[in-house]
């Protein structure tokens, strides 16, 4: 394959999530989303690495994990996990105090219930599967495979920080699209903003550590704020 054509398969492959979204949010069902999530984040980046990259199966799954740590990474890489785990738990919990008198939360938990089964005893397993398994997937596909394909190609600073804006951009949308039907626009805007900026700096931390490690923690301290804001309004806790 030349350059460009793994370029074009790449960036075709990285609207596999936001379709998997859209027949989910269709066919409203959670047991449809998991097998589509975990062939179109683990399957098809692996399958897509072995034949650009001509590696072997181990080689594909361990690409985006491994990397010998210099000194200097390795300190950056706590630093910035500590740094990007307090900003993300702060910042979701005080829009969640803030932004949430304008979301109808009733309305939230009897769509989550109606359409995707998603109920108080239920619940608890989702978020378990949202804090832990979820983000894996997620960095695996976005950091591991979409930006970490396409940024080995950049020749420029400017490419490279393009990389890191637009795949930052196509990480929110492919999110933004789960919130559309219960946020008004404003809050829409404000979480496509908030979720393109948490791309684009979990792509930057990749570029600077080269493991999705890093970006990987702060991801599950995220989803894990969320869903504790998730007990809440499901009256757990």
């Amino acid at each position: 394959m030349t350059t460009k054509s793994k370029i074009i398969t790449i960036v075709c492959l990285a609207f596999l999530p936001l379709i998997s979204h859209i027949i989910a949010q269709f066919y409203s069902s959670f047991l449809l989303a998991l097998p589509l999530k975990i062939f179109i984040h683990i399957i098809v980046p692996i399958v897509a690495v072995m034949i650009i990259r001509k590696v072997s199966l181990t080689e594909s799954i361990l690409l985006p994990i491994t990397r010998e740590w210099k000194p200097e990474a390795k300190k950056f890489a706590y630093k910035i996990t500590i740094v990007g785990i307090v900003l993300a738990v702060a910042i979701i919990w005080i829009a969640y105090k803030t932004l949430g008198i304008y979301v109808d939360f009733d309305n939230l938990v009897l769509d989550l219930q109606n359409k995707y089964g998603i109920t108080t005893s239920t619940f608890i397993l989702v978020a378990l599967w949202i804090t832990f398994v979820n983000p894996i997937f997620e960095e695996f596909f976005w950091r591991g495979f979409v930006f970490r394909g396409i940024s080995q190609f950049a020749k420029s600073q400017f490419s490279k920080w393009l990389i890191i804006i637009s795949s930052g951009i196509l990480f929110s949308i492919h999110h933004a699209i789960i919130v559309l039907e219960w946020f008004n626009v404003w809050l829409f805007i404000a979480t496509l903003t908030f979720l393109s900026l948490a791309g684009m700096l979990f792509n930057w931390i990749y570029s600077k550590t080269g493991s999705i490690i890093p970006a990987l923690i702060i991801h599950m301290f995220a989803d894990a704020i969320i869903c504790i804001i998730g007990l809440i309004i499901f009256n757990i806790i």
